[in-house]
């Protein structure tokens, strides 16, 4: 018998929605006579967030010239669409701050996640694609399910490890087997909750079988080498200790050398500590 929540993902509905600023910001895109003034002051009643952006917009992350010192001049550089999902993903790690787990190290969880992010980033710019940062979030929250798993199937979460540890089998294999469902079904369950887009959904949903996704292959073939290259680095984990195997397809649709993953490990390298400081 399977210990888990009759309804796991119906019982995702009792989480909370998404902090109010990104709410406040995703109005103010859809609105024709918005300004980044008022994004600016939209962002600037949050001093925490107010200060990351700054911070970010001087980081190694972005390498532009010369010092940014105020949101307008972050905002106008970053551009929107990236500002937004910068902020979706502040917003997503402050959401479950504070919550401990015994499944879990916190902190790893969250280097790893944000590990995974800089990987898909990098490989988008690599690609020279128009906005890396949807992909920094998608893999950002690629494991976002497993919190939830943590919180709301506590008795069924030590046979998930228990089938884990035992050998043989993925991590989201064996949270398949007790619970029906796995943790990138769950992550995408919750995106759609918070209401964040359906494109974000769908690279969490199929980031372990990117060739399940119908509408963005491509988003979910990054993360899913990301992730892989993520959990080969060594930077934290979010209980899966070893890399997943590595679609062959997954990376060939990405259309990069076999010889950039050096360089592109490299990048993230450079890139992490500015990054993790920025994020956690």
């Amino acid at each position: 018998m399977k210990a888990c929540p009759p309804n796991m993902i119906a019982d995702i509905d009792t989480l909370g929605s998404f902090p109010a600023v990104y709410q406040q910001l995703d109005a103010a895109l859809n609105d024709p006579h918005s300004s980044i003034g008022r994004f600016s002051e939209i962002i600037e009643h949050d001093v925490d967030l107010t200060a990351r952006l700054l911070r970010l917009a001087n980081s190694s992350f972005y390498g532009f010239p010369g010092d940014i010192e105020t949101v307008g001049q972050a905002i106008t550089l970053i551009g929107l669409q990236q500002m937004q999902d910068l902020v979706t993903a502040r917003c997503a790690i402050d959401f479950f701050k504070g919550i401990s787990s015994g499944f879990v190290d916190m902190e790893s969880f969250w280097r790893h996640s944000v590990a995974c992010g800089t990987v898909a980033r990098v490989l988008a710019v690599y690609r020279r694609e128009a906005n890396p940062e949807r992909l920094f979030v998608a893999g950002l929250l690629h494991d976002i399910g497993r919190l939830v798993i943590y919180l709301k199937a506590t008795d069924a979460v030590p046979e998930i490890f228990c089938r884990y540890r035992a050998g043989g089998k993925l991590l989201v294999d064996c949270e398949q087997a007790v619970l029906g469902t796995n943790h990138a079904e769950v992550g995408a369950a919750l995106i759609r909750h918070w209401r964040l887009s359906s494109a974000l959904a769908e690279t969490v949903r199929c980031h372990h079988r990117p060739h399940d996704a119908a509408g963005h292959l491509l988003d979910a073939a990054t993360v899913h080498v990301a992730d892989v290259l993520a959990l080969a680095l060594e930077t934290g984990s979010s209980g899966q200790k070893l890399p997943p195997p590595l679609q062959p397809a997954a990376w060939n649709r990405l259309g990069l050398a076999p010889l950039l993953v050096e360089p592109i490990c490299n990048d993230v390298e450079a890139q992490m500590e500015d990054v993790l400081a920025l994020f956690l």
